[in-house]
């Protein structure tokens, strides 16, 4: 799994694990709390109204630049 937390950019797209849902990156992320861990968490808002901050040690970058779940 690839690490994606470089150039990391308010308002840029992160999909869901499946890529059938979107929401955008909300503002600057923060380190996650997780003991050991060294990726950021970034607050992000999904095409539904819901909000999360997902790990980006969590995630991939997509062939397209953005970032998923996954």
């Amino acid at each position: 799994m690839a690490e994606a937390t470089k150039n990391i950019a308010s308002e840029r797209l992160v999909f869901s694990a499946d890529g059938k849902s979107s929401g955008r990156v909300t503002s600057g992320g923060y380190r996650c709390s997780m003991e050991g861990c060294t990726g950021l968490r970034l607050p992000v808002t999904w095409s539904d109204g819901k909000h999360s901050r997902p790990c980006t040690k969590g995630m991939i970058t997509r062939p397209d630049g953005q970032l998923q779940i996954g």
